[in-house]
């Protein structure tokens, strides 16, 4: 979960408005189907850095669901919206265009690396290719291409990956429809419920698989804005 918390000085904004005609005073943070419990931990985190300028305002369907959070000045602010409320199809749908990907298989179905360092002179009729290479800058070059460079760099371009990790790149990975029997189960049993609470809960096996399971964890993190020495030790 990451807190932003911005201030901005009113003088400051005053100037940016005149110069730039309007500043920009909503920034959009999207969660999926965090309109449940997850929109809750959010709401907890915030409250604790409200203060006169920064509030908290919520947009509740009722006293567990959330439609948006407002958290800022009237500067500037965030609201956290759910993607889950903008989808035009439901997760058990839109699994069912999963088994072919088209667009995929048509524009990369036989990629891959090549070795031979030669390869760019006989590349086929009709086929491009993705050149990786160092870059030696040459004084007659530089001389014929003063008034535009063609690298502007001091220093000779360097491959930063290993060849290791180009061949992990170029590695295609193996598609399949594992996930369409789970899904198409539960859509299955969601229309032979007899009650709301067993229509929400195989929706929800569905939809928290997406948003849960096969989430990215590397990409979150968490940011504490910490004002006293004691919790800093703590940490």
């Amino acid at each position: 979960m990451i807190i932003f918390r911005v201030n901005i000085e009113e003088q400051l904004v005053n100037r940016v408005i005149q110069k730039e005609g309007k500043a920009t005073k909503l920034i959009p943070v999207f969660f999926h189907n965090g309109s449940n419990y997850d929109f809750h931990f959010l709401i907890e985190e915030l409250m604790k850095h409200e203060d006169e300028y920064n509030k908290v305002k919520l947009l509740s369907k009722n006293s567990e669901n959330y439609i948006s959070i407002d958290y800022g000045s009237y500067n500037r602010k965030l609201r956290f919206l759910d993607s889950y409320r903008f989808m035009l199809k439901g997760l058990s749908d839109i699994a069912k265009s999963m088994d072919d990907f088209p667009i995929l298989e048509k524009e990369f179905s036989d990629f891959k690396w090549e070795e031979d360092l030669d390869y760019y002179k006989k590349v086929p009729k009709g086929r491009g290719c993705l050149i990786k290479c160092d870059l030696k800058y040459t004084d007659k070059c530089k001389k014929k291409t003063i008034k535009y460079p063609l690298a502007p760099e001091k220093q000779d371009q360097k491959e930063e990956l290993s060849n290791y990790q180009l061949n992990l790149l170029g590695n295609k990975p193996l598609e399949s429809d594992w996930l369409a029997k789970y899904i198409n189960f539960n859509t299955e049993q969601r229309t032979k419920s007899k009650s709301d609470f067993e229509k929400d809960l195989w929706k929800l096996m569905n939809n928290s698989f997406y948003g849960k399971t096969l989430e990215d964890i590397r990409g979150r993190s968490e940011i504490k804005l910490l004002t006293d020495r004691e919790e800093v030790k703590n940490i």
